[in-house]
């Protein structure tokens, strides 16, 4: 039988960020992701754009906890338009 342990949202928030940032190290080396400010980087534009576009629908993402990410191919296609 486990015990009932006490855990405050805080720690749950941290645990929560901790397997995120481990699932999106393996996601972004397996799938080319990129957070927003890298993404800016690729289509030379603001960090506001691709968040803009993101939520227009023209940019899809991918969401891991509390973190947004885009596929390089995703980007560098919204660059072209």
């Amino acid at each position: 039988m486990t015990p009932d342990l006490p855990i405050d949202q805080y720690t749950l928030d941290r645990l929560a960020d901790a397997i995120a940032d481990r699932l999106l190290t393996k996601l972004s080396a397996s799938d080319g992701l990129v957070d927003s400010d890298e993404a800016a980087k690729l289509a030379s534009c603001s960090r506001s754009s691709i968040e803009r576009a993101a939520r227009d629908g023209r940019l899809p993402s991918t969401k891991i906890g509390r973190l947004r990410r885009y596929r390089k191919s995703d980007v560098l296609r919204l660059q072209q338009e």
